[in-house]
């Protein structure tokens, strides 16, 4: 069987070869058509157990990511017609870009990004995602829920922090910016935030974020738990201001609903309801933007 799947990558790669446009090229803005510097990270999982299924996963599907981190803690990159194994990020190589983000929105400080394969890192973990795989549900606190997900690895971890430490500092990107696919993958026609969960609520946000990856809520028990008073107009204009695709209508409608599942499953994956009057993410957002906001204006100082 190993043989035939061996026999299978090269021929997949060998198609690859011939159709190397399909799954990259310059990373190229869509309106000046100038080459631009990554400003966002979006990670995801390949949503298979091995590191060769989801290479062979991700070509039949014609797409393609920058990284992809094994769980034995190997980075590799994967734009090549033979994935490579890294230690430290290659600046040509990323000028490149991958096809992995789909329709997709996200604001940064500086922009609204329309256009997540041009303007980011793609980074892959090899991990199973959840079972069932076609529709996973991840309400955490309902009993009822039968969906397994699966744990990331120590090793994987560690990789993570070395790698994105790297790309922070060359690229300068915010920790604010270092967000999950389905926080970016957005209905091409409505807009708003589809039904995509990677990397899903087992990722270790919080452990990246302790190592200076990203950034977790520091509140206490009694500050998430504490009484609110807002409107669904309240939590729109905080999710967008975080940098969600949301439309501020002033309803508890679908679309913010589905930003809030989307800001938990990073933000507080013990406590996964899309609840729009939510007080805890309310709580939380207002917290991760003081964080930003503070990083801001001490890198400002030191510079």
């Amino acid at each position: 069987m190993f043989h035939i799947i061996l026999t299978t990558f090269f021929i997949i790669n060998s198609f690859i070869v011939c159709s190397d446009k399909l799954y990259d090229n310059e990373r190229k803005d869509r309106q000046t058509n100038q080459i631009v510097d990554p400003s966002i990270i979006i990670i995801n999982y390949t949503t298979q157990p091995t590191f060769l299924e989801s290479t062979l996963s991700l070509q039949m599907a014609r797409a393609s990511a920058h990284y992809i981190i094994d769980k034995n803690g190997s980075i590799y990159e994967t734009l090549n017609t033979t994935p490579r194994s890294i230690t430290s990020i290659n600046t040509e190589y990323l000028k490149r870009r991958a096809w992995h983000a789909g329709h997709s929105y996200w604001k940064t400080d500086k922009q609204e990004i329309n256009n997540g394969n041009s303007h980011s890192i793609g980074i892959l973990f090899v991990n199973e995602g959840a079972t069932p795989k076609d529709s996973p549900n991840v309400i955490t606190n309902n009993p009822e829920n039968t969906t397994q997900f699966f744990a990331y690895t120590k090793q994987q971890l560690e990789a993570f922090v070395l790698l994105t430490q790297q790309l922070k500092t060359t690229y300068n990107i915010d920790d604010k910016d270092i967000i999950g696919h389905g926080e970016v993958a957005i209905n091409s026609k409505t807009k708003s935030l589809g039904r995509k969960i990677g990397p899903g609520p087992l990722f270790p946000w919080k452990q990246a974020a302790q190592q200076g990856i990203g950034l977790f809520h520091n509140l206490s028990k009694d500050e998430l738990n504490a009484p609110c008073n807002i409107t669904p107009q309240d939590m729109q204009e905080l999710l967008q201001k975080w940098g969600y695709s949301i439309q501020i209508t002033g309803l508890n409608d679908e679309q913010t609903q589905q930003a809030i599942l989307q800001a938990q499953i990073h933000h507080d994956p013990q406590h996964i309801d899309g609840d729009c009057s939510s007080c805890r993410i309310y709580y939380i957002l207002q917290n991760l933007l003081a964080q930003h906001i503070a990083q801001k204006t001490k890198n400002r100082t030191q510079s």
